[in-house]
């Protein structure tokens, strides 16, 4: 085996067949078939985010304590609360030494909260600075008590949950003045400036199609849970790419693209330095219970200089696939042309009923992106519209909303649209 014996263990099957497969075709004797630096880009991440996946299972499979979905998958298992008392129980060998009985709660019994209790004393210095920094500063938000936030989700029980990623949980609570409310969970205290930089950002914005924080809660145990607005009809990817759900109208989508691009316009624009979302994708635009869409997820926001001072591993770790501005590649920054860049994946998701990345497809389709551009340029547009909306969008609407998205996804950062463009030529199509 010629793999690197340091790495035989940690490489995932899955994740080494993508990556052999991509430098074979590298380095393929014919240069005509050997694949673009763009498509090597698409592979490569796949297999990034093969190898997460195994990260994560392993991360799962060797922690002390289960993670909260297998603490709460049987209905038949009792699963201790927050603020329960610990339990004591008397093992056999105590009895015999006449020892004080120990303190002591079944694996299989422990919460997620549990295991956060284990953090490094250091870090527990760090949320304890954090939550004296809240405090003093001039954020006015209210701050939720731990416990009746967790009565609220049933214990952050799996039956609450509404969504899930990689760095936190979402449930859907009801608080005891009757309001729905959104309760997102960080699932690791490793992330805190990530929480933090949510609530100092999200706090500041007031707008139609930015998503509502309601207020936060912190807890030196390891908790960080934010509260947002509940957004009842979930997220535009789940009615894009889900079945069971009614396929829009191309008004609908197109009345959702023109809320997307007035949140982000608002974010460029409405501040001293512009705002930069970097995570602009489907699945964080919002809808909430009249349709209106609302962008979502600000954990990973930066304003002004420091939007480009992240160092290029700590991006690539975060982006999401298919997403990602490829000047960024070039440059190592990411700016708000590269939310425009983005912003044109979501365009053509809407008009395509396509995923930005589709693995199962050949090479040359894979990546959303790209392939809708090869199609624009070949003039066969009207191929690729998602054929649920056939009939649906008159000549002279499809026109504009396509030059729109392929200007959105210029290559060259500095010759992508602003956003507020975006937005009047978007309101300009929905009249045609």
């Amino acid at each position: 085996m010629i793999v690197d014996s340091s790495l035989r263990e940690e490489i995932s099957l899955s994740s080494l067949k993508e990556f052999v497969e991509i430098a074979n075709r590298c380095l393929h004797d014919e240069p005509e078939k050997r694949p673009t630096m763009a498509q090597v880009v698409v592979q490569l991440e796949f297999a990034l985010e093969q190898q997460e996946s195994k990260q994560r299972a392993n991360h799962v499979a060797n922690d002390v304590y289960p993670s909260i979905e297998d603490s709460l998958s049987s209905e038949n298992t009792e699963v201790e609360t927050l603020t329960s008392p610990t339990k004591q129980t008397n093992s056999p060998t105590d009895k015999e030494d006449g020892k004080k009985p120990k303190s002591r709660q079944p694996l299989r019994f422990w919460t997620w909260g549990a295991c956060r209790n284990r953090i490094k004393p250091s870090k527990r210095k760090e949320l304890i600075g954090l939550i004296s920094e809240l405090s003093a500063s001039y954020i006015k938000l209210p701050k939720f008590d731990l416990t009746s936030t967790a009565t609220a989700t049933n214990q952050f029980s799996h039956s609450q949950k509404i969504g899930d990623s990689r760095r936190c949980s979402l449930s859907k609570a009801v608080l005891p003045t009757g309001q729905t409310v959104a309760i997102k969970r960080s699932l690791s205290w490793l992330d805190l400036n990530e929480f933090k930089n949510e609530i100092f950002l999200t706090s500041r914005f007031s707008h139609r199609n930015i998503i509502n924080l309601l207020g936060y809660c912190i807890h030196e145990n390891g908790e960080a849970i934010l509260v947002y607005d509940y957004m009842a009809h979930g997220t535009l990817f789940g009615h894009l790419h889900k079945s069971g759900n009614s396929p829009f109208t191309w008004k609908q989508r197109l009345q959702i693209c023109i809320d997307a691009a007035k949140g982000l316009s608002y974010l460029h624009t409405g501040f001293e330095y512009p705002i930069v979302h970097r995570n602009v994708t489907s699945t964080n635009i919002l809808l909430d219970e009249r349709w209106i869409a609302k962008l979502s997820d600000f954990s990973q926001s930066r304003a002004g200089p420091s939007a480009e001072r992240d160092t290029h591993f700590n991006t690539l770790a975060q982006v999401t696939l298919g997403y990602l501005d490829p000047e960024y590649f070039h440059t190592s920054r990411l700016t708000e042309k590269s939310d425009v860049y983005s912003y044109g994946v979501v365009l053509f998701e809407a008009l395509c009923g396509r995923k930005a990345i589709e693995i199962s497809l050949e090479i040359e389709r894979r990546n959303l992106a790209t392939w809708a551009t090869s199609c624009f340029r070949k003039g066969k547009l009207e191929e690729i519209v998602d054929s649920s909306l056939n009939g649906d969008i008159s000549p002279e609407c499809l026109k504009i909303f396509a030059e729109t998205a392929i200007a959105c996804l210029d290559l060259q950062g500095v010759d992508r649209p602003a956003m507020s463009d975006v937005v009047r030529a978007l309101e300009s199509a929905m009249h045609l």
